[in-house]
């Protein structure tokens, strides 16, 4: 992303660790589409973002470079219990020694908790998490594509 008039290098990351217990539903005769539910536990949820100005800024006439300014770190953290609605697609068991499935769905997880840190000039964007927090309150949703590789233990 971009700010107008202000150039910065942006690392994003993001780490999700999760267990959780599922369970299949298959409406018609043949196993290839299944419905899938169930809920997770998120041992690890959370992604961030820094954001580090590049170059040197003008203002008036004192000249200011990205040492000076510093960079800003923006969190987001999810926690606690996640239930799952998704689609299954392909067999879930292979049918000789190996097969792979698809599932499609998403995670309903709980409202996440924010936090903003800045050094040097950026120091007091502090002041910001509460319309951070506000901002990000609508991310419930977490899509979730699986592929599952399976193998018949005779």
């Amino acid at each position: 992303f971009n700010f107008a008039s202000f150039n910065t290098d942006n690392q994003l990351s993001s780490k999700f660790t999760n267990v959780h217990l599922l369970a299949e539903y298959a409406p018609f005769k043949s196993d290839h589409f299944r419905l899938v539910g169930g809920a997770a536990y998120l041992l690890k949820a959370n992604a961030s973002v820094t954001i580090s100005p590049n170059g040197t800024y003008q203002f008036g006439n004192t000249s200011i470079n990205k040492d000076q300014i510093g960079e800003l770190n923006a969190n987001v953290n999810w926690k606690g219990v996640a239930p799952y609605l998704g689609v299954a697609l392909f067999r879930s068991f292979p049918g000789k020694l190996f097969n792979i499935n698809l599932d499609i769905g998403t995670y309903y997880v709980s409202r996440p908790g924010t936090a903003i840190t800045g050094t040097k000039m950026l120091s007091d964007n502090s002041s910001q998490e509460p319309q951070f927090n506000e901002n990000m309150k609508g991310y419930r949703w977490l899509p979730v594509i699986q592929i599952n590789f399976n193998f018949r233990i005779k």
